[in-house]
């Protein structure tokens, strides 16, 4: 197994490319880079905005009619379908208030916010993210031949009846496990989203070696 992480511009080692805050433009971007790793069995992992662009990414694949994934993992995100507002909106708001917003958020540290000169870095940078985690795609789409399973903390205020909205999204079968914590479940209990991971890793060999 290969662990392929998707890395935006304007990131980490890609800091010095211009931002993409159009999420259209990152899958169009996403599906061209992602067609020559295609030719193997593989699964999708996202987080947050992750799943957002995880779940849009596939739904472009399919239209692209490229090899389709093993399952789908979508983790800390609500259904396309779900019409509850789970997260205040930021992108409006002028910088300070968008920092006190990302501070009631959690996950990001304090002493981070708190450094302006690291902030003026790293506010476009968020800000960015924010702008492609309300992005939502229109696209009348039926649903994927893939089987999704979600995850989510129990702390981020999403039931668990509203999660299996997900299972809109697939003519397969749909599965929520829900973790200790809040929306940042995955840092601060990542062993146990690691095992989760694993196990499913296992079941999707199991079924295709």
């Amino acid at each position: 197994m290969d662990v392929v992480c998707v890395q935006l511009p304007g990131r980490q080692s890609r800091f010095s490319e211009p931002l993409i805050s159009d999420l259209s433009k990152v899958i169009e971007e996403l599906s061209v880079a992602i067609v020559g790793k295609l030719d193997l069995p593989y699964i999708f992992f996202g987080h947050s905005l992750g799943a957002l662009i995880a779940h849009t990414l596939l739904m472009e694949l399919v239209v692209l009619k490229h090899p389709t994934a093993e399952h789908l993992v979508v983790s800390g995100r609500s259904a396309p379908s779900d019409e509850n507002e789970y997260f205040e909106k930021l992108t409006h708001l002028p910088d300070d208030e968008f920092l006190e917003g990302l501070s009631n958020y959690g996950g990001t540290p304090t002493i981070l916010l708190e450094n302006m000169d690291l902030m003026e870095i790293y506010l476009p940078i968020l800000r960015s993210d924010f702008l492609l985690s309300d992005g939502e795609l229109e696209n009348d789409t039926i649903p994927l031949d893939v089987s999704i399973s979600v995850f989510a903390g129990r702390l981020e205020g999403i039931e668990q009846h509203n999660l299996f909205l997900w299972e809109k999204e697939t003519n397969r079968e749909c599965n929520v496990t829900m973790f200790p914590g809040g929306h940042f479940f995955i840092n601060t209990h990542n062993n146990l989203v690691l095992n989760a991971l694993n196990q499913i890793i296992k079941d999707v060999m199991r079924k295709i070696v």
